[in-house]
């Protein structure tokens, strides 16, 4: 994924990458989620990324998900 190496969010700060931190962070939901399809036809044609795209963002996305500080 283009978004590696370093911290997603530090490199996000109103860059072109936004759009595509979104849609990662839409798929791993949906796949957390398991909603069917996971990265229906209409996600691909609102944002114009493909799910064979997406697939090497979700995981780095879903890492740092993962490793965040839950806040209560």
């Amino acid at each position: 994924c283009r978004l590696l190496p370093g911290s997603i969010f530090v490199r996000l700060r109103l860059s072109k990458d936004a759009p595509l931190v979104a849609a990662a962070y839409v798929a791993s939901a949906r796949i957390i989620l398991r909603l069917s399809p996971t990265w229906p036809t209409r996600l691909h044609r609102l944002t114009a990324y493909s799910w064979d795209f997406l697939v090497q963002c979700i995981e780095p996305v879903s890492y740092t998900h993962l490793t965040l500080p839950t806040i209560y």
